[in-house]
């Protein structure tokens, strides 16, 4: 009786949100096959394996600071604010160059133009000066829908992208009450796909490539983590990722150590 009541107490103070989170997703090739990406994530650390690359990459939320090691050669990269600001700093100043004599030979031809050319040229001239303000992604919409779905069980709401009407790209998010994960998990991961926001969209932004459709979850105030997300074109729907599962268990802390062989 007594050993019992010992395993009926351990059973009450387990608590799983309290564990440590294990994700992960399932991830369509054009071969109709899947990879896998996988997060493990320990308070501020992510830990990102993805299937067929033998790299380690640990995301450090205190320090946003995001490190891969490639397994193979022993080589090192880390990314964090200032070597991005470095390398934006880079991509601007060869953009701006290149458009230099571009901007000279249009407004010569400006002058000849009719209104409706001479706007749509300006507005050409915006997008490659200013791709922050007049690219593509500014022209993205987002629409929280009242449809809802279970992907592996667990609820999601939908999210509709959309550029100038056509839909792009549909977002499933799952809350943090949903996925059943630590407040501190959640927040890890939802750091991390911001850095990655940040990170990819600035750096395309300053090469002048912002036809991405890809959104900033913070900025939109879109809570939750995407379990499922579907892109659209032309040619159709294609996957892009789906959630496979969810583990709450401890993870040893070495697992987030970068080191060398």
């Amino acid at each position: 009786m007594k050993l019992n009541l010992v395993l009926i107490a351990l059973l009450l103070a387990y608590n799983p949100s309290h564990a440590d989170t294990t994700i992960m997703f399932k991830i369509p090739d054009n071969t109709h096959k899947q990879n896998t990406h996988t997060y493990y994530i320990k308070g501020s650390l992510l830990r990102l394996v993805e299937e067929g690359r033998n790299k380690i990459n640990v995301f450090d939320q205190s320090k946003e600071e995001f490190t891969t090691i490639d397994q193979a050669t022993g080589n090192i990269s880390r990314i964090n604010q200032d070597i991005v600001n470095q390398h934006i700093e880079k991509l601007n100043k060869q953009r701006l160059d290149k458009l230099k004599s571009v901007e000279t030979e249009l407004n010569k031809k400006l002058q000849s133009m009719d209104a409706d050319k001479k706007e749509a040229a300006e507005l050409l001239m915006n997008k490659l000066k200013y791709p922050e303000f007049y690219g593509e992604h500014s022209y993205l919409q987002t629409t929280k829908t009242s449809t809802t779905k279970h992907i592996n069980n667990i609820e999601c709401h939908i999210y509709n992208v959309t550029l100038q009407k056509n839909l792009v790209r549909q977002i499933c998010m799952a809350s943090l009450d949903k996925l059943k994960i630590s407040p501190q998990d959640y927040t890890t991961l939802r750091a991390f796909y911001k850095f990655n926001y940040d990170t990819q969209s600035r750096i395309m932004i300053a090469a002048g490539k912002a036809s991405f459709t890809f959104v900033d979850f913070e900025d939109r105030k879109i809570p939750g983590i995407p379990v499922e997300v579907t892109i659209f074109t032309e040619q159709g729907s294609k996957q892009e990722q789906i959630l496979d599962q969810i583990k709450n268990t401890p993870l040893d802390k070495d697992l987030f150590e970068i080191k060398t062989h």
